[in-house]
């Protein structure tokens, strides 16, 4: 009799320990979007004992997948895009039904259903190519899904880093745009003065010129900008600012880097 009393405790306060992480999950669930952290939630909330975190998280992110509108198509599938997470740039596009959604945040390896296999598939489970989930965000119509990964290989079965056959660099706008251009200029350089299009181009006489050259030009902006930096006039600080970066991107190019390896030495710092 008293073994059994003890028995029926213990599954009380069992009982009292779920329901309570429930509620936790569901109050915290009302306060974040599907993009929060799952990992950063799960530990600033869970104080109540080993065991109960794989509770708290698949209560989580069942409550936070009623945002998610699986039945507005017949099918039960949502838009999946898939974005690198550091370079920004839009890997491939898959199908996610609700399980698919919750193993991709069980697992942290995107997993989708797969319309051919009929099945659900986990992007690199034959190749070793995984796709690691960073986060997830909803639409506005909540019937299409953002998730940012780190990308572990390429990303299309063909080979290729996206299924468009691009590479997956980083993108600095304009700035990339110009960096281009500068290649251009060094490799027509590189071609007899007589044989070139453009005979007249100041960033071809540079690389003409030679390293020493360049470094003296961006020595020469960077003074330049630190004199309009102690000045008031704007203008002529954004300007020598932009010079200064312009030949510097000279530089860059004459000593054989670019602006992605200098974001890679800045990002190891960080």
């Amino acid at each position: 009799m008293e073994w059994k009393l003890g028995f029926k405790t213990e599954e009380k306060r069992k009982k009292r320990i779920e329901d309570r992480i429930e509620k936790q999950a569901f109050r915290q669930a009302e306060l974040v979007s599907a993009s929060n952290s799952f990992e950063i939630i799960i530990r600033s909330l869970i104080k109540i004992g080993a065991g109960t975190e794989n509770k708290f998280r698949m209560t989580f992110i069942k409550k936070i997948n009623m945002n998610i509108d699986f039945n507005k198509n017949t099918d039960g599938l949502v838009p999946a895009i898939i974005q690198d997470a550091s370079t920004k740039n839009v890997l491939m596009l898959g199908y996610m039904n609700e399980e698919a959604f919750l193993k991709t945040n069980e697992t942290k390896k995107v997993t989708f259903f797969s319309r051919t296999k009929n099945r659900l598939w986990t992007k690199g489970e034959e190749s070793g190519n995984y796709l690691h989930l960073v986060n997830i965000k909803n639409d506005c119509d909540n019937d299409t899904l953002l998730i940012s990964v780190n990308p572990e290989g390429p990303t299309c079965h063909k080979g290729t880093d996206t299924c468009w056959a691009e590479d997956n660099e980083p993108n600095f706008g304009f700035l990339s745009q110009l960096e281009g251009i500068i290649a251009k200029r060094k490799r027509m350089s590189e071609v007899e003065p007589e044989l070139r299009e453009d005979k007249n181009s100041y960033v071809v006489s540079l690389f003409d010129a030679g390293m020493n050259k360049i470094a003296q030009k961006v020595g020469e902006e960077a003074v330049e900008t630190v004199i309009e930096a102690k000045d008031d006039n704007e203008d002529l600080f954004l300007n020598e600012s932009a010079d200064l970066l312009f030949h510097y991107l000279i530089l860059l190019k004459a000593k054989g880097y670019s602006l992605k390896d200098i974001a890679e030495v800045l990002e190891k710092r960080h």
